[in-house]
């Protein structure tokens, strides 16, 4: 029995990543392969997808600028991968207002591998006082847990996610905590059965129509 509790207690922790509700198992993560190959990030852009670095245990602070800059991060994953939505995490300070927030979030694809993000995933804007973001699930009115499901699957090695910096002054860039993809259902959607007295019905019209016509 004791045993069983701590086989199941790892494996529980192999799924968790160090911050809340992340996790370690999505397609976007370090370990399935996903690398970092351009930022302008401030420190430790690799962070948004796994909770590493020595950075705030494991954050990620985008550019610093002014309110209405954007900042960006470009990664591939270990293959073409299927998302149908993500998960955004991220955390203001405490206190400070808006400091660190974001005002805009965009994911971006490349989906014919030729270098331009030419597709737009998401672009929509966030409200820099998190707790007033509709759909955020975080329990701190300072942190953002924002799960979008998109209109459509998408496919793609190669992203690329913006934020826009919400406040002014020191300590301002936007702190990302991770970005967690949703891996598109595969699950076929059941197809619709008639009812019988419906069939019957339907085959009785038939039978009628058939009948007229060989009559004409």
């Amino acid at each position: 029995m004791k045993s069983t509790v701590i086989t199941l207690f790892f494996s529980a922790f192999s799924l968790a990543d160090g911050n809340p509700n992340t996790v370690s198992s999505d397609l976007f993560d370090l370990s399935q392969g996903t690398v970092v190959v351009n930022s302008d990030a401030f420190a430790t852009p690799e962070s948004t997808f796994s909770p590493t670095g020595p950075f705030e245990g494991g954050h990620t602070l985008m550019r610093t600028g002014n309110p209405g800059d954007s900042s960006f991060i470009e990664f591939r994953t270990s293959g073409r991968v299927s998302i149908e939505g993500f998960r955004l995490f991220a955390g203001s300070d405490s206190g400070a207002g808006t400091r660190r927030a974001m005002s805009n979030f965009r994911l971006l694809a490349d989906l014919d591998n030729n270098g331009s993000y030419e597709t737009v995933v998401y672009d929509e804007p966030i409200s820099a006082t998190y707790s007033l973001q509709p759909g955020n699930a975080a329990t701190l009115a300072e942190q953002l847990d924002l799960t979008v499901m998109l209109p459509a699957v998408v496919s793609s090695q190669n992203w690329r996610l913006e934020t826009i910096q919400a406040s002014a002054g020191a300590f301002s860039e936007v702190r990302l905590i991770e970005l967690d993809a949703i891996a598109a259902s595969s699950i076929s959607r059941p197809v619709p059965v008639l009812p019988m007295p419906l069939l019957f019905v339907l085959a009785l019209s038939l039978f009628g129509f058939v009948a007229r016509k060989l009559k004409v």
